[in-house]
């Protein structure tokens, strides 16, 4: 899920020209956590009962509703092997080490 913008003190002292540009636009920490809670209390279970639809098991959620992983269509499919290609390339840079679980991100 994805809060939206939100109008935090962390925002305020990182991103300070930001958040005065933006500031009406801005959510406040109770929208921004939002959608959080109601994934958290069960609420696309409760709608697709109420529609008598599958529950979603997974998905990307933004004020409460399911959205595209991306933004713009991907350009290039993702083949297998990338997620682990993509954390090695992180774990070599960071020098964090990350143990893999037998045949990758699945």
């Amino acid at each position: 899920m994805h809060p939206g913008w939100v109008n935090t003190p962390g925002l305020q002292a990182g991103l300070p020209r930001f958040e005065a540009f933006w500031r009406p636009l801005l959510r406040t920490a109770a929208e921004g956590a939002d959608t959080v809670v109601w994934l958290a209390a069960g609420g696309p279970a409760s709608e697709a009962r109420a529609l008598g639809v599958p529950t979603p098991v997974s998905g990307f959620f933004h004020d409460r509703r399911r959205r595209r992983d991306h933004r713009f269509p991907v350009t290039r499919p993702t083949l297998p092997g990338d997620d682990d290609a993509l954390l090695g390339w992180c774990a070599t840079r960071t020098g964090i080490v990350m143990p893999l679980a037998a045949g990758g991100l699945d």
